[in-house]
């Protein structure tokens, strides 16, 4: 049975309740919805990360013919937000970098169905620049404290927490009637700490922040549940008590396996066109097919397919498809996500990091601040999470939170600054720019809700990380469900 997150309960309550929105009721009916017929439609997909290839892996499972089935991505490879390079025959990752044993299950059956291997990194670390010391994010006598507090604080998520249900609605954290569980909920996440005595809970919460892609400015109590899955005791036991690590990719890296699933694809008949950027979709009226307008350096070409499946960024929606108004994808400018940077950086003469390895939160950068508004948030601009795979390699991946206004240069003078003042030298080998966490702005289940109402309009389809609050995990089993629901005409 498939795992389907969040979503199933969102578009069954919208079913039930018949929710209508403003931008629903005006999409020109002229772009209305098509059944799919799998046995003889054709099907595009843009984007060879994570959801593509799953949407692939779903239609073929479904018995769509290899040949109906099209993957256009613009980067050379496979692998979406996920990044390897190799350097000294080691891979680094530049995005998304990590899996948890245990809570991973279909990434390790990837794992093991295209025979690669995972290596242990420990997990839980702060790395301090005023003296370059790394120490644990917790010390012994704080666990039982965290381990009291984590319990307290999800008792405000009584009504929602089913631990043991694969399909429990406590992702369907931003519901506007959730705030009813407890008064708390609606305050800021600085005060909501400091008035229940929540100081050491927050110390993880930040480390995991941080190292998560988050920012601390659109943060607060409710959206605190978001990573409440990283805080269940198992993983509490795991990498808190007993320091059991995560685990990152051998081989080719965490790429590598995605490089396998599209060749597995490749191999079955699917068509993959890498370098080739999508520029504009220009949707079908009622009976006719969609045209995706795509470049491959300086050559233009129309694609016909009936069905559009999108699993890229959504934000660029409204200005990539035609018509996008008539089709109601305003609600897509509400879309907006972290701008991460990752840089690959050669340490010397920080002796601390000799002998040691894993994924560590750099203080204070890490730590939240107040800007003149009174908006807490990381300090951008600054490294915020550092990732020593190997002991035996000097090499470490940095983390930061950026913005227009902040260019690679000025956080790589930054990082050099922060191993300049501890007496070690830094050279940048190289960085990489990723727009990641996408997500609605404002009332987040108000716009997925718009958004599902959209689906299939004019032969677009689109599913992604947008509508899955968490890692490659989960937006593996959502492209999975979307996949499935979509081709049962139930999407």
């Amino acid at each position: 049975m498939i795992k389907i997150a969040w979503l199933r309960f969102v578009i069954v309550a919208a079913a039930l309740l018949g929710i209508q929105t403003a931008t629903a009721k005006t999409v020109n009916t002229v772009y209305s919805k098509k059944n799919v017929d799998y046995t003889k439609d054709t099907f595009l997909i843009i984007g060879a990360g994570a959801s593509g290839l799953t949407a692939a892996r779903t239609l073929l499972s479904a018995k769509v013919p290899s040949q109906n089935i099209i993957i256009v991505e613009s980067e050379k490879n496979a692998g979406g937000k996920v990044s390897s390079t190799i350097v000294d025959g080691l891979p680094f990752e530049m995005g998304a970098q990590m899996i948890i044993p245990g809570n991973y299950k279909v990434i390790e059956n990837l794992r093991d169905e295209f025979g690669m291997k995972t290596t242990p990194l420990q997990r839980g670390f702060f790395f301090d620049i005023e003296n370059g010391e790394v120490t644990p994010t917790l010390t012994k006598d704080e666990v039982p404290k965290f381990i009291e507090q984590r319990d307290r604080y999800l008792k405000y998520y009584s009504e929602v927490w089913h631990q043991n249900s694969p399909d429990s609605p406590y992702r369907l954290l931003d519901a506007d009637g959730l705030i009813k569980v407890h008064p708390d909920l609606d305050k800021s996440w600085p005060q909501f700490v400091k008035d229940n005595d929540f100081e050491i809970l927050e110390k993880v919460f930040i480390s995991l922040l941080g190292g998560s892609g988050f920012e601390y400015d659109d943060f607060n109590p409710r959206h605190a549940a978001r990573i409440v899955r990283a805080l269940r005791p198992d993983l509490i036991d795991n990498l808190l008590v007993k320091g059991r690590p995560v685990e990152i990719f051998e081989g080719e890296g965490f790429q590598g396996l995605w490089k396998a699933v599209a060749n597995k694809l490749a191999l079955a008949g699917v068509q993959i066109r890498y370098n080739h950027r999508v520029e504009r979709i220009i949707p079908k009226s009622s009976g006719g097919q969609t045209d995706v307008q795509v470049r491959s350096g300086d050559v233009r070409k129309i694609l016909k397919t009936d069905h559009v499946i999108y699993t890229a960024n959504t934000k660029y929606l409204p200005q990539m498809v035609k018509k996008s108004k008539q089709l109601g994808y305003e609600v897509f400018k509400n879309a907006t996500d972290s701008d991460y940077r990752a840089f690959l950086v050669k340490v010397a003469g920080i002796s601390s990091l000799n002998a040691k390895s894993g994924s560590i939160a750099i203080k204070p950068y890490i730590q939240p601040i107040t800007d003149s508004q009174g908006q807490s948030a990381f300090i951008i601009g600054k490294p915020v999470l550092l990732v020593k795979p190997y002991v035996q390699s000097d090499i470490v991946v940095i983390y930061a939170h950026g913005s227009k206004s902040i260019s690679n240069v000025e956080i790589e003078k930054e990082i050099s600054l922060m191993f300049d003042r501890l007496g070690g030298i830094a050279t940048i080998l190289m960085s990489s720019n990723w727009a990641y966490r996408p997500k609605f702005r404002g009332n987040e289940l108000s716009s997925i809700k718009t958004a599902m109402k959209l689906q299939g309009r004019g032969g677009i389809w689109f599913m992604g990380e947008i509508f899955s609050f968490g890692g490659v995990q989960e937006v593996y089993e959502n492209a999975e469900a979307f996949t499935t629901m979509l081709l049962s005409n139930k999407l």
